[in-house]
């Protein structure tokens, strides 16, 4: 995938079987410093590339099972209908933690970051194997609402 052809778009949403490469690695920093979004699944990430462009450290993986969602900026929870998925567990180095779901009274575990790199941002989903269905719909909302308020044209 040339460079140019990235660049065309705000913001590009890395989905299915990808596997990042140093050359696609490379291209897609690029495009993040230029100002563009990157939309990123755990799953098809490299740990080298994690800690600076993603803003976070990956640290384990595990199931866990989720009944609400959270968004963090805006401080609003819903109830979603139980589901398990796979997550990839972080420590959080540069990255804002976006979408969380609740583990314990007053601890949160992340399912979706942001992370400022140069003049754009790093959306990293940490679920591995969201079901597509209504859960992926409702974390992919909060994704797309957050594009489209900070003036992302998503169609």
């Amino acid at each position: 995938m040339p460079g140019e052809v990235i660049n065309s778009y705000p913001a590009v949403i890395l989905s299915g079987n990808i596997t990042l490469d140093k050359s696609l690695t490379t291209k897609l920093r690029d495009y993040v410093t230029q100002g563009g979004v990157l939309v990123i699944n755990s799953a098809q990430v490299l740990p080298a590339i994690a800690t600076d462009l993603l803003g976070v450290e990956f640290t384990g993986e595990r199931e866990f099972p989720v009944a609400e969602i959270t968004n963090e900026r805006d401080k609003i929870s819903r109830s979603v209908a139980e589901f398990k998925i796979n997550l990839t567990e972080i420590n959080l180095t540069t990255a804002e933690l976006f979408l969380s779901v609740p583990e314990q009274a007053n601890k949160s575990v992340p399912i979706v970051t942001i992370n400022k790199f140069g003049r754009g941002r790093a959306v990293t989903v940490l679920a591995k194997n969201v079901p597509q269905n209504q859960q992926d719909a409702a974390i992919m909302r909060d994704v797309v609402d957050y594009l489209v308020k900070f003036g992302y044209e998503v169609v």
